[in-house]
């Protein structure tokens, strides 16, 4: 989960946002659990524009993913506290697949590995791997 900070508080124009929306310079992550970045294309008038989604939970990022079609879908970033070093691990995902069992899980495949590996990078069997739910470009990974 992300908290912030009022005094983090951005002004964001209605017109360019749309009514409702709040912005926030900086956000807190409240524990140290892994977490993901998932960019993807927007259309706007003019076009498309990239937008990023900072996600705290693998079944909010399923959600979050599911609610972009599958053309505008442009990258997964899982990152990963390393044990005992208050280091971050960064990892570009290959493939995001819900698990078998739907469990609220996420499976992921990253680089050139063909071992699917959950959030935390516990590796688990192909046959625990339910549907694809993001696939990178082939020169993307």
């Amino acid at each position: 989960m992300f908290l912030t900070d009022p005094r983090f508080k951005q002004f964001l124009p209605e017109a360019l946002y749309g009514r409702g929306k709040e912005g926030y310079r900086a956000v807190i992550l409240s524990t140290e659990a892994p977490w993901f970045l998932f960019t993807f294309r927007q259309k706007y008038p003019d076009g498309y524009l990239p937008q990023t989604i900072a996600v705290a939970w693998d079944n909010t990022l399923e959600q979050v993913i599911e609610s972009v079609p599958v053309e505008e879908r442009l990258s997964v970033m899982c990152m990963t506290m390393v044990p005992l070093s208050a280091k971050w691990s960064v990892n570009p995902a290959r493939e995001v697949w819900t698990h078998v069992e739907s469990t609220g899980q996420l499976l992921f495949r990253f680089g050139d590995s063909e071992v699917l590996h959950d959030a935390f990078l516990t590796p688990h069997a192909a046959t625990d791997r339910g549907r694809l739910l993001y696939q990178a470009e082939p020169s993307a990974h």
